[in-house]
C-alpha cells in the first residue's frame, strides 16, 4: 500500500527485484485535494484559520517543488513493477480489499499512505502489516514529512526512518529497525528528505 511517487515506485521495484521476496500486488493511493476541500468546509466559519493554512501552503510551495525535483533526481521516474495494481483515493476502500483478497499476501508493506484503518487490518495477513515511516520513532510520528518537523524543531539528531509493525495507532507498533539519517554540511532540505527516504 503506497502512494504514486518516484520513491514509492523505486521501493516497489526494489521489493520486486529481491529474490527472497515475491511482490504479488500494489495498491496505490492518490493523494487528492478532496481532503483539503473537506477541511475547508469544516473550518469555513473560522477565517483566521483558513487564511493561516493558505499562507502556509503558499510559503511551503517552493520547498515542496524542490523536494519533488530532488526525489525525481534520486529515485528516477521508473515504472511500477509488472504485478496487479489498483489505484484508489481510499487506501481502506473496496478496491484495496479486493486486491488483497485476490493476491492473498503473506504480509503487507505500507509506505506513504494516509492512515490504514480497520478494513485493511481485518485482512490479517499471516506475517502482518509493516510500515516504512520516514521519521525516527518514537521521537517523530505521523506526518506529513517528519524530516521537515525535525528541521523546524532544530533537532537534526532525530532525522531518520523506522520500519515497524503496523497497528491501529499512529506509528505506534513495535519497532523492527531504525536508521538515522547522516547530515552533511552542504545538505539542502531536499537532500535530507531524499536521503531519509
Amino acid at each position: 500500500l503506497t502512494t504514486d511517487a518516484p520513491a514509492q515506485r523505486a521501493l516497489a521495484r526494489r521489493i520486486a527485484d529481491d529474490r527472497r521476496l515475491d511482490l504479488v500486488g500494489v495498491a496505490v493511493q492518490r493523494l487528492s485535494s478532496s481532503r483539503d476541500v473537506s477541511w475547508l468546509r469544516r473550518n469555513v466559519r473560522q477565517p483566521g484559520k483558513v487564511v493561516d493554512r493558505v499562507l502556509q501552503r503558499l510559503l511551503f510551495l517552493r520547498t515542496l517543488r524542490a523536494l519533488a525535483a530532488r526525489e525525481r533526481e534520486v529515485f528516477g521516474d521508473g515504472p511500477w513493477p509488472a504485478v496487479p495494481r489498483c489505484v484508489t483515493d481510499d487506501v481502506n476502500g473496496p478496491l484495496v480489499l479486493e486486491l488483497i483478497a485476490a493476491c492473498r499476501p503473506d504480509a503487507i508493506a505500507v509506505s506513504g499512505t494516509r492512515m490504514v484503518r480497520a478494513p485493511v487490518f481485518g485482512t490479517a495477513p499471516p506475517r502482518g502489516l509493516f510500515n516504512l515511516h520516514t521519521g525516527l520513532s518514537p521521537y517523530y510520528k505521523g506526518g506529513p514529512n517528519c524530516t521537515l518537523w525535525c528541521l523546524a524543531n532544530g533537532d537534526p539528531a532525530h532525522l531518520g526512518a523506522t520500519v515497524h509493525v503496523l497497528d491501529p495507532g499512529i506509528d505506534s507498533g513495535p519497532l523492527l529497525k531504525t536508521v538515522r539519517t547522516p547530515v552533511e554540511a552542504d545538505d539542502t532540505v531536499a537532500d535530507l528528505v531524499a536521503r531519509t527516504t
